[in-house]
């Protein structure tokens, strides 16, 4: 705000500058590479949020008002909600760990605006203590966009970019760095001077067959097919589309020879949800996960099946639909494509979504059985985790305190001096999971941002080497703990159940009328029992 001729507007198409706009009282200007342009009296200090109704100058369509507005701390970007559940920023810049809209939706960049897009309105909104923040509505609904880059990716934003519909974007850096690396290979092709792993020799135990140079390219194509033996039961499709993320993520960063189609197509094939047919049963783990990506790339080639539109089909049928040619792959390509952990760590990444959802559930279904059972809830005061800070321990005390505040069934007087284990020492049991939770993510966003494949392609360094990222180990002990931690969940819960059908503290006995004429939840508990 001011008299300043010259404001760059960032996040609209690209920066445009505007000139010789002085504004004759408090305005807004917004000026796109379309030619729209929209001036807005705004008096900064009367707007109000009130989902849309009663904002100075806000222009909503009939069946989406703006809910939710939110600032950051660091003050570097705006998020804007509404009720159709669509969500934007202004700015580009990461998100801060546990920024969120009072929604609970983290939110992701903005794609420039479409053809016949203009700004249908602007929001500037006082917020607390926090200064000032604008928000823009657009007349078109807004498509996330993520840009495939070397900023780290988590965890959250790979659940966010599967929740949203987000579609990928290649970044400079990431495109960049592809293409300097298949230019120091091809470079390096034509006078290596020794047999290199993969790229002039065959696979496996043929590694010591060298490849005339006018079949390196057959050679690739050969190993994909004849890697891609799988069975068993098909992988989920979302576990698929995280394996296509992950994928794209690990070959942006420049190490490992592919071209760049090869890497846009795998994007293509994310953003059209065009998921390739994988089998679970395959791979070893310690030579990677041979068969079960080279499932997911035989669609690159034109064969293999996908999942495309509700329905299984030819990959070379989906591709003439979409005028898309299959790729002739170059020399590593295919073992760039094949070599790595993507099946694991998307297994991996799934898990870790439910199993922080199922952590809450515990949480909020522990709370109604402590209830229920008539618990105390002193247990669970600050006062007995701070002299054992587990983290976990910590957390999940102040979550029951919160989930049970205002409850008067916890406030009423207590007859018992202390309740079951199940019960008292909920904190720690369920802490020790979300301990483990955490440990277990913070190893997996490690792996998800790695480069997996073999050999390994330095073109800074002038070197190709032949190693072992692809090998599973690092992901298989954390996902066995993992395991642990998910299981002493359900172990604890399964003893609050039966905690719960025993007839005590004056609840009846399985929980139902007429005990004996009828046996309520006796043999719900039986099944909770066979499962731990």
């Amino acid at each position: 705000y001011g008299d300043d001729r010259r404001t760059s507007i960032e996040n609209v198409s690209g920066e445009v500058d505007i000139e010789d706009l002085i504004p004759e009282e408090t305005c807004m200007y917004t000026y796109t590479t379309m030619g729209y342009i929209k001036r807005q009296p705004v008096d900064l200090f009367a707007t109000q949020n009130r989902g849309g109704r009663g904002v100075k100058g806000m222009t909503r369509r009939e069946d989406d008002v703006a809910e939710t507005m939110f600032i950051a701390s660091s003050h570097d970007y705006v998020m804007f909600l509404t009720t159709k559940g669509r969500a934007f920023r202004l700015k580009g810049y990461e998100i801060p760990e546990g920024s969120k809209t009072s929604k609970g939706m983290n939110i992701v960049n903005l794609l420039p605006l479409e053809n016949g897009e203009k700004i249908s309105a602007m929001l500037s909104v006082p917020a607390d203590d926090e200064g000032k923040y604008l928000c823009m509505f657009t007349n078109i609904k807004f498509t996330m966009n993520h840009i495939i880059s070397h900023k780290k990716l988590t965890i959250d934003h790979v659940k966010s970019l599967l929740a949203e519909g987000t579609r990928l974007e290649l970044g400079k850096e990431a495109e960049a760095a592809i293409v300097k690396c298949r230019r120091f290979l091809d470079t390096k092709m034509e006078d290596i001077g020794r047999p290199v792993y993969g790229v002039t020799t065959g696979f496996g135990s043929l590694c010591n067959i060298t490849i005339p140079a006018e079949d390196l390219s057959q050679l690739q194509h050969n190993l994909v097919m004849s890697h891609a033996c799988g069975t068993g039961e098909t992988v989920r499709p979302e576990i698929v589309k995280i394996m296509l993320l992950l994928k794209v993520q690990s070959l942006s960063y420049g190490y490992s020879g592919v071209q760049l189609i090869t890497v846009q197509r795998l994007m293509d094939m994310f953003n059209n949800d065009v998921l390739p047919v994988v089998y679970q049963q395959g791979s070893l783990g310690a030579s990677g996960d041979l068969a079960p990506l080279a499932h997911m790339c035989l669609p690159l080639i034109g064969m293999g099946e996908v999942y495309y539109n509700g329905s299984v089909r030819p990959s070379a049928e989906v591709w003439a639909e979409l005028g898309w040619e299959p790729i002739k792959l170059q020399s590593k390509e295919g073992l760039a494509l094949l070599n790595g952990t993507q099946f694991m760590s998307s297994h991996a990444v799934w898990s870790l979504i439910q199993a922080e959802r199922l952590s809450d559930w515990a949480d909020k279904i522990g709370a109604m059985s402590l209830e229920a059972f008539d618990g105390r809830i002193e247990p669970f005061y600050p006062q007995v985790h701070e002299v054992r800070p587990h983290k976990g321990q910590i957390e999940t005390a102040e979550h029951f305190r919160k989930l049970l505040e205002g409850s008067e069934i916890i406030k009423q007087k207590k007859v018992h001096v202390q309740d079951p284990y199940s019960f008292r020492c909920i904190p720690q049991v369920h802490g020790a999971s979300k301990d483990t939770i955490r440990y277990v993510k913070s190893v997996i966003e490690t792996e998800i941002n790695s480069a997996t494949d073999n050999p390994t392609v330095f073109p800074d360094e002038d070197l190709i080497i032949s190693a072992g990222n692809f090998h599973g180990q690092p992901i298989a002990i954390p996902m066995d703990m993992l395991t642990i931690a998910l299981s002493e969940l359900s172990n604890i819960s399964e003893r609050r159940i039966y905690k719960l059908i025993s007839g005590q503290r004056g609840l009846p006995n399985f929980l139902v009328a007429k005990p004996g004429l009828n046996s309520g939840f006796m043999i719900p508990q039986y099944t909770a029992a066979s499962i731990v």
